[in-house]
């Protein structure tokens, strides 16, 4: 019990630094953040955006604490699934694709 309450006092004042794509600190950090804040408002977030590989590599180096990444582009770190969803292509108009109900990312 000891150890959660050290931990817990961690987090009184701190940076958090996060790997993530842009479009994660973009759509989801806000409100993460903003129910995080009312908790321990002194904590301040660091956000490094970058590619997927770029952020496995912070992660194993220790440059981020944490990162948001697809697991299908991971090695040999563990995982933890928080959202599912599908991925979604925009095309023009008149792209041979953009009738078509679905495709395969390697056709893209």
């Amino acid at each position: 019990m000891q150890e959660k309450a050290n931990e817990i006092k961690g987090l009184e004042t701190g940076i958090i630094r996060v790997g993530t794509i842009s479009s994660i600190t973009c759509h989801w950090m806000p409100q993460l953040i903003k129910g995080f804040q009312e908790l321990y408002p002194k904590v301040q977030f660091l956000f490094h955006q970058g590619d997927y590989t770029s952020i496995q590599e912070w992660i194993k180096t220790g440059a981020v604490d944490f990162g948001f990444i697809t697991p299908p582009a991971v090695t040999e770190l563990e995982t933890m699934v928080i959202k599912n969803g599908e991925m979604l292509a925009i095309l023009p108009t008149n792209h041979p694709l953009a009738t078509r109900p679905a495709v395969r990312l390697e056709e893209i």
